[in-house]
């Protein structure tokens, strides 16, 4: 009995995956990876990586550590839940992000404030974005959309979309950062070249070339 019911939870668990593998990823997967990484990387390394970095405090022989509360994981990302300790800033916390990426095995970290003595660090465990992406496909002939757009991706690998109607977008950048991609992109992706002309502010047809 024993070994039927061990057979059957991988295979039953094989079939979930193969048949609903994102249902299957958000119930269990990243459940699993979550728990992984919580014990076999950050509580393992937590230590060590708060007492050098300088976020923890040794006093009177005793350690002082900000606590790890908890860990979440999705495709691109860990993102660690830490209660600060009594007197620190964000800002202590900020200035040690190459620290605690190179402590956690971590291409970079990302700090932000969840509530008041709360964080969240964000630990990419890969880069979507580091292949260049192919160009938004030019739809056909069709009415120009009005909803969003979908311009490219964001640096989790989601969908970026961009709502161009009934609204104004700003777009600041240096030389090379990309500005023209928003600008090409978005009328590209809403309707073909011969529904719509892009112009610029001073009344000039804006063409490529």
């Amino acid at each position: 009995m024993a070994l039927t019911v061990a057979a059957f939870v991988p295979a039953m668990g094989l079939s979930w995956f193969l048949l609903e593998r994102d249902s299957f990823l958000r119930l269990v997967g990243w459940r699993l990876l979550a728990w992984w990484r919580l014990v076999f990387v950050y509580r393992r390394h937590w230590q060590p990586v708060m007492t050098v970095s300088g976020l923890g405090r040794y006093l009177r022989g005793r350690d002082y550590l900000p606590h790890l509360r908890r860990v979440t994981c999705d495709a691109w990302a860990d993102r660690v839940s830490v209660k600060m300790l009594v007197g620190q800033a964000v800002k202590d916390w900020a200035d040690r992000a190459e620290h605690l990426a190179h402590g956690f095995g971590a291409p970079s970290c990302r700090v932000a404030v969840a509530r008041a003595g709360r964080l969240v660090l964000t630990f990419p465990r890969r880069d979507p974005l580091a292949v260049p992406l192919p160009a938004v496909p030019i739809p056909g002939d069709r009415d120009p959309g009005v909803g969003l757009v979908e311009i490219g991706r964001c640096e989790d690998g989601r969908p970026l979309r961009l709502k161009v109607h009934g609204t104004h977008v700003l777009i600041a950048g240096t030389t090379g950062a990309g500005k023209g991609s928003y600008l090409w992109g978005a009328p590209s992706a809403a309707c073909s070249p011969r529904s719509a002309r892009a112009w610029s502010r001073s009344g000039r047809s804006i063409r490529s070339g």
